[in-house]
């Protein structure tokens, strides 16, 4: 079943390499498939699920890293994590802009900009109308990996409604960490998400849920 479904997306001859997935429910059933990697928080958020965040007294307040001496590297990006969310609050373009690698651009939004998808800037995604007021985050989790490093938080908005936020931070030659990327999807209380809302240094963009469950290997 994986290689026919490798093979009709990415041709025979590759379908070993690129890989395939089907998720499966509870009862068994079939809830989906694609080829390549899967993006796992875009998978998760597939699934309906009790409300998150409702046990408090479990939140975690240090990070986890994968290795032993990476917790100056984990406190490093949560602050840069921290500087985003006031950033955004504050409606503050310079700092936003700020917080970014130089020319981080994710080549699926510029695939989907060149299909049609639209981008919108910092300048417009910070206007007082358009971004998130009373935010509240909860159960912040680091991960390092030497030169990389992701943020997983959850992000409560002023409804009530719940999404998980995916950040990817990149070190640079002068040791000093900056954004990659920021991914948010909706994730909560039988929910079963289907826009996700990717950015990076340029700006955001909405995007099908279907369309980023996986991506191909670069070659």
């Amino acid at each position: 079943y994986f290689e026919e479904l490798a093979g009709r997306k990415a041709g025979a001859a590759a379908s070993r390499a690129v890989g395939a997935y089907v998720t499966l429910g509870t009862t068994g059933q079939a809830r989906g498939s694609g080829v390549g990697h899967p993006r796992w928080d875009v998978l998760l958020s597939s699934f309906p699920r009790n409300a998150p965040g409702t046990d408090l007294a479990d939140e975690r307040s240090s990070p986890v890293s994968s290795q032993l001496g990476a917790e100056e590297a984990a406190q490093a990006v949560l602050q840069l994590h921290n500087q985003f969310y006031k950033s955004l609050s504050k409606g503050d373009e310079a700092a936003m802009d700020a917080l970014w690698s130089s020319g981080a651009m994710s080549s699926t939004m510029t695939d989907f900009e060149a299909k049609g998808a639209r981008l919108d800037g910092w300048a417009t995604v910070l206007k007082p109308d358009r971004r998130p007021i009373g935010m509240k985050l909860s159960q912040p989790d680091a991960f390092v990996a030497g030169d990389e490093a992701w943020v997983t938080v959850l992000e409560t908005v002023e409804n009530g409604s719940t999404l998980l936020a995916t950040q990817k931070f990149t070190r640079g030659s002068n040791d000093e960490w900056s954004f990659a990327s920021h991914q948010t999807i909706p994730y909560g209380k039988d929910i079963v998400a289907k826009i996700v809302l990717t950015c990076d240094s340029r700006g955001c963009m909405a995007l099908p849920a279907k369309t980023m469950a996986s991506y191909l290997p670069a070659n």
